[in-house]
């Protein structure tokens, strides 16, 4: 007596495959391979890890400063040159025209990498509270048009600040690769 095909005889125990471990799989497939992180294909050493590319440290021994630590330095060395000059000035003049680069100096070299691009753009916005803080105090409002001279008037102040921060964080991008 013949049995048909895939039916196990009684005196022969049947024999199972064992199932694919949850890929959706049918009994009986092998296990589909595991890709390879570079795109290649699972050798014999698929139970192999591979770590995560770093990014590259920052010397332990060098001061940083977080983000928010570099603006607030930057908008300190601008509030204390516009202080010097309310002082003595009737305007932001010259402490502003240095004490704001300098700042910026100090900001672009001391803040950690991956927050040096707030600190690139921050100078102008500094600035801009700057003028409206010195408004405030000498005229005890803010017009548009105070505000828009202001403006104006310290655009070299502004262009410096930004410019020193850029060249300082040009000069970190480049030596500390």
């Amino acid at each position: 007596m013949t049995q048909p095909p895939g039916r196990s005889s009684p005196s022969r125990p049947a024999t199972r495959k064992p199932a694919a471990p949850s890929l959706g799989l049918p009994p009986g497939y092998p296990p589909r391979p595991t890709p390879h992180p570079r795109g290649r294909e699972n050798r014999a050493n698929s139970d192999r890890t591979y770590p995560a590319a770093e990014a590259p440290r920052e010397d332990p021994q060098r001061l940083t400063l977080t983000g928010a630590g570099a603006l607030l330095l930057l908008a300190l060395a601008g509030a204390a040159g516009a202080t010097i000059d309310l002082l003595f000035g009737a305007g932001l003049e010259t402490a502003t025209m240095v004490l704001l680069p300098i700042g910026a100096l100090a900001a672009s070299w001391l803040v950690r990498r991956s927050a040096l691009f707030w600190v690139l753009i921050a100078p102008p916005l500094v600035y801009l509270g700057v003028l409206a803080g010195s408004l405030l105090i000498t005229t005890g409002a803010l017009s548009l048009a105070a505000l828009a001279a202001g403006l104006v008037y310290g655009f070299p102040t502004m262009a410096i600040a930004s410019a020193v921060g850029v060249a300082v964080g040009a000069l970190r991008q480049v030596t500390q690769r």
